[in-house]
């Protein structure tokens, strides 16, 4: 399999270095500002750092569901992972999660259960901060709700009993041991630390005020969760961009929005490959490490 992996490497070096080229074009263009390096900057280090704690996030869920693992095995592995969802498809980090999850004896299924149960966190948190930027919010509302009980354990357990059904698993997988609220504040914390990096972007060109970080942060989760869940737009491209425009309308200058729309797709592509290049750097995430040796 080793040629394969340099195969999948070389794909998303070359992906990754063609979105880092464009973005690099485009930012180019934007208009010079004296404090805009160190801003950049500290935008860059609170996502690295937002990428980072994702990572442990996710290593926390596993051990959540039952399979406890070391975190200097699941962040490297997430960042490094990471990278591959610039491969038109937007599922090959998946792929290599689950692959290099099963080398460690953890079931295929409760890779994508954890997988899945970070998406509903991820979706949770973000209309949390999206919420303030709708004008009726009968409806996100109720989509708040259906996905804050879809992570119940009455509701993940069934999951997780069905799937042990249909995969034919030897062993039951184990359920839930309650209503995943400390996941649920972690992958708030991801989100807060990736919005305060746009508005970190955004202070570049603008002043903030405490008046409009409601609208702000608002309409960046609007964006974040649309880039996310959308499939077939590789790590959000253009459609974070074209929904982070259309939400801040009337709120700041159309072209203010989209020069930080394409200085953060700069600093966040940036900010992920230093997150992996962390993790490569420490060792961490090598085949002969127990994932389990806490």
């Amino acid at each position: 399999m080793k040629p394969w992996r340099w195969l999948v490497w070389a794909l998303v070096l070359g992906f990754l270095g063609r979105k880092l080229g464009q973005s690099w074009g485009e930012v180019q263009h934007l208009p010079w500002q004296p404090q805009l390096l160190a801003w950049w900057l500290a935008a860059g280090l609170v996502t690295t750092a937002a990428h980072l704690w994702a990572g442990w996030l996710w290593g926390w869920s596993l051990g959540w569901l039952g399979y406890p693992v070391a975190s200097r095995w699941a962040v490297p592995l997430y960042v490094r992972t990471n990278l591959a969802k610039y491969i038109p498809g937007n599922v090959w980090h998946f792929y290599g999660r689950i692959q290099a999850a099963q080398t460690q004896h953890i079931p295929a299924p409760i890779v994508m259960v954890s997988i899945l149960l970070e998406a509903l966190l991820l979706a949770a948190t973000a209309l949390l901060l999206g919420v303030t930027r709708w004008q009726g919010w009968r409806w996100p509302l109720v989509v708040l709700g259906l996905v804050l009980l879809g992570i119940h354990p009455r509701c993940l357990n069934r999951v997780l009993a069905w799937v042990g059904r249909r995969q034919r698993q030897d062993t039951p997988l184990p359920p839930l041991r309650g209503y995943p609220l400390p996941l649920l504040l972690g992958a708030l914390a991801f989100i807060s630390l990736r919005g305060l990096g746009f508005l970190l972007v955004l202070g570049t060109w603008v002043s903030l005020t405490w008046g409009a970080l409601p609208h702000l942060t608002g309409a960046f989760g609007l964006a974040w969760l649309l880039g996310f869940i959308i499939p077939l737009a590789p790590g959000g491209l253009g459609v974070f961009e074209a929904t982070l425009t259309a939400g801040l309308t009337g709120i700041v200058p159309t072209a203010t929005v989209l020069a930080a729309a394409v200085g953060y797709r700069l600093v966040s592509i940036a900010a992920e490959v230093a997150a992996a290049g962390v993790g490569i750097w420490v060792g961490w995430g090598r085949r002969d490490l127990n994932p389990h040796d806490l």
